[in-house]
């Protein structure tokens, strides 16, 4: 189905896939072992070949008033220790430097190629722990390709194997590791890879992943051209998943989540859509308008409302590890407040009205999983971002590019 014939592949182009699966891996204790190697990577770019470094002009801006205000709150609220304090100042211009230099070598033809190899085997690894699950009741724990740290260990074993999820820690990294690929196959009208793709994702019970499926495919509808047959092949694939979304009983799981999104008393209780709000709301005036600085939140938590708040202790969390989790929107704000946040939507709206409009789609995805997963200067940024700017047509719409060439 799909053949290697294509020549000149980058690093980055056979790597990409890979970002993301060994990613959540810790290697001799050191958890940004995949940025790090990137991060060689873009400078042997650098060092070694004339080329050119594409800055999203919006990214930038977001990342500046970020740091900014990063940098502010390290004096203001010196919790943490010094050295993860640089850390988190650093991080994203580190990714913005990689993001940045190796976009370029991004082969549209060469990634699309990869990832679909991946993404088929990965997808058939679910569909099989999915067969054994619903058939023969044999748990579908997700497969460690490494070794897993003791302290990240109950990320594998969160589920104890009731919700397949393939090569990641949880259904939702599934479902975010292949949305991209799925976005790539219906742009190249690969529907029946399309559809394979898509059901994999229905099985892995996401609720995030089913609702972003519908609202990408509805979306490719309305921007495709209009093309009689095209529509048709668009309304006939939603019509046939969403019927068999409410009603196969597999889906039940997924389906009882999704409808308690749109009840307040059970809303509340959501990890994901609602805890980071919870938290920003409890700050005093200055903490509202600088935010806390990130990566305090765990720490903040712990020391105000699970010890002080009847209601946190019911409803923050009954993981302590998880008391800080927040969502990009809620971060940006508990981080550095809503200044940085209106940068953060500026970014998207000049992405989504000035850049390559064949990936608006993607941007969609973005946007919606920022209410509902963690894309903030961490390896889903980077995979999601990198993506969006390597596959963009920088030339044609250049606009929101500072464009740098450099010459070894």
């Amino acid at each position: 189905m799909i053949t290697l014939s294509h020549k000149n592949y980058s690093f980055i182009d056979i790597f990409f896939p890979f970002i993301i699966i060994l990613a959540p891996y810790s290697i001799l204790g050191f958890k940004q072992i995949i940025l790090t190697i990137l991060f060689c990577y873009a400078i042997y770019c650098v060092c070694t070949n004339r080329c050119k470094m594409y800055v999203h002009k919006y990214l930038f801006f977001f990342i500046i008033t970020y740091t900014f205000i990063q940098l502010l709150n390290i004096f203001r609220h010196p919790w943490l220790p010094f050295f993860t304090n640089m850390n988190n100042f650093i991080m994203p211009w580190f990714i913005l430097f990689i993001i940045s230099t190796i976009a370029y070598k991004i082969n549209k033809t060469n990634l699309y190629r990869i990832y679909s190899i991946v993404g088929f085997v990965v997808a058939t690894t679910l569909y099989l722990q999915s067969i054994g699950l619903l058939i023969f009741n044999i748990p579908a724990r997700p497969i460690n390709l490494l070794p897993v740290s003791a302290d990240d260990f109950h990320f594998w074993n969160y589920f104890r194997g009731e919700r397949p999820s393939a090569f990641f820690p949880e259904p939702q990294a599934y479902a975010s590791f292949m949305l991209p690929l799925l976005f790539l196959t219906l742009n190249r009208r690969k529907f029946i890879y399309s559809t394979f793709i898509g059901g994999s994702i229905f099985f892995s019970t996401s609720s995030q992943g089913i609702l972003l499926v519908i609202i990408l495919l509805i979306f490719m509808f309305v921007i495709h051209p209009n093309k009689w047959y095209l529509k048709i092949a668009y309304i006939a694939f939603i019509i046939i998943i969403v019927g068999a979304f409410l009603v196969l009983p597999v889906f039940n799981f997924a389906y009882e989540k999704i409808i308690k999104i749109f009840n307040p008393e059970l809303l509340k209780d959501n990890i994901r859509l609602v805890r980071g709000y919870l938290i920003y709301s409890t700050f005093n005036a200055n903490d509202l308008l600088l935010g806390i600085g990130d990566g305090n939140q765990q720490m903040y938590v712990e020391n105000n409302l699970y010890l002080f708040w009847d209601w946190a202790k019911a409803h923050i969390s009954d993981n302590e590890q998880l008391m800080g989790y927040s969502t990009t929107i809620a971060r940006i704000l508990i981080a550095v407040g809503p200044l940085p946040l209106l940068f953060f939507i500026q970014m998207i709206y000049k992405m989504y009205k000035y850049d390559d409009k064949i990936m608006r789609p993607l941007l969609i995805i973005i946007l919606f999983s920022s209410f509902a997963q963690t894309l903030l200067f961490n390896s889903w940024f980077f995979f999601y971002y990198l993506f969006y700017i390597g596959y963009c047509d920088k030339e044609k719409y250049g606009e929101n590019f500072y464009i740098f060439k450099i010459k070894s």
